[in-house]
């Protein structure tokens, strides 16, 4: 485990526990790949979180002020959904305390939305991946200004937080979050073009009190893109 760094005001976590990385995930996954289990068991069965790892020397984010502009309060999947979709700009979705189980990802395209949990309590608003048709659990496409506040995201074989760079996203604040148990990156940001460089990647985006961990290393049936002859245990960074 490291213990924190910090970059001026910006305080970033991050706790990768026993079997995350290393020789020992990678022995787990390649051994004995006739009995690998299908695709999607581990997936649709996950259990609820767990209480996340805790420390007394890990920072204390300050709540967030009350959410400026219009407001949407949800409370169930569909009603998520359905707020994102028809947020207007500098609006906010606050979500009810819950265990979300997406079917798809969550797709972001407005200026200045702030999605996060309505109680503050970033471990009992859950958006999980484990049932999502998705290797994604939300994407920001063509926006500007996007929060994600005071949430966890879980259980996804791909991205928990995919910027789409190459459509111009901009000033990402990803603020008092946990991802757990993502099994490439939690945070991706698409190659952009090299002759639109310096127009298209992304600029002033912010990690903050946030949290990333696996508590166990990834499985086979975590991920349907992988085969018996290409599974090799965790996906821990690459180009």
């Amino acid at each position: 485990m490291k213990s924190p760094t910090r970059n001026g005001s910006l305080w970033v976590l991050l706790v990768l526990l026993t079997g995350s990385i290393g020789g020992a995930a990678r022995a787990a996954g390649a051994a004995g790949s006739p009995g690998l289990p299908e695709h999607g068991q581990a997936r649709a069965t996950e259990g609820v979180a767990a209480l996340p790892p805790s420390e007394p020397w890990f920072p204390q984010a300050p709540p967030l002020p009350p959410p400026p502009g219009e407001v949407s309060r949800v409370a169930t999947v569909e009603e998520l959904f359905a707020a994102v979709a028809t947020v207007k700009p500098g609006g906010t979705v606050l979500i009810a305390e819950g265990h979300y189980w997406l079917p798809r990802c969550l797709r972001i395209r407005t200026d200045g939305v702030t999605l996060r949990g309505e109680s503050g309590n970033r471990a009992k608003v859950i958006l999980d991946g484990a049932r999502s048709q998705d290797g994604e659990l939300v994407a920001l496409h063509a926006c500007a200004g996007v929060t994600l506040a005071d949430l966890t995201l879980q259980h996804v074989p791909h991205n928990g937080l995919k910027i789409n760079s190459d459509s111009g996203v901009q000033r990402v604040t990803l603020y008092n979050c946990i991802l757990r148990n993502i099994w490439q990156r939690a945070v991706k940001g698409v190659k952009v073009p090299l002759d639109r460089l310096e127009s298209l990647r992304p600029r002033d985006c912010r990690i903050q009190y946030c949290l990333f961990y696996n508590d166990r290393p990834k499985r086979f049936e975590d991920d349907p893109a992988d085969t018996p002859e290409s599974f090799n245990g965790n996906y821990v960074g690459g180009d």
